[in-house]
């Protein structure tokens, strides 16, 4: 798919493609990561990166609505087990989560794949 397709599409647009098999969740990682790498060096909105992340659920075969659509989530407010949530604050950066929140596990069990973590906001706390 190219990213031109891809822009187009929301993410039910692109589970519907991904169901079908005219593309897939491989496709559409590669593009999105492809999208991050050209646009972070101007925006600085990536804080880490969750390819290997989002790799390990693509040899799970994610199932769901959602199966093979990336995402993002802020680390501002929603808990991904085992990184960091700093909240947007420094003083916050060594917060590890054991466990997902419950917004992060339904995405998961809707099949998105976890593709970065968006850049922390300064100064000191995110809203």
């Amino acid at each position: 798919m190219k990213f031109s397709e891809y822009i187009r599409c929301d993410a039910t647009a692109l589970s519907v493609h991904v169901a079908s098999g005219a593309v897939s969740p491989d496709e559409l990682l590669k593009c999105a990561l492809e999208q991050s790498a050209r646009a972070n060096p101007k925006t600085n909105a990536i804080c880490l990166s969750m390819e290997s992340q989002a790799r390990k659920q693509l040899t799970d075969r994610p199932q769901g609505p959602f199966a093979g659509v990336p995402f993002l989530i802020k680390d501002a407010v929603q808990d991904y087990a085992g990184l960091p949530t700093s909240y947007g604050s420094k003083s916050m950066l060594r917060l590890t989560p054991q466990q997902h929140c419950a917004v992060v596990q339904r995405y998961l069990n809707a099949g998105h794949l976890r593709q970065d973590q968006p850049a922390r906001i300064r100064p000191e706390v995110s809203h």
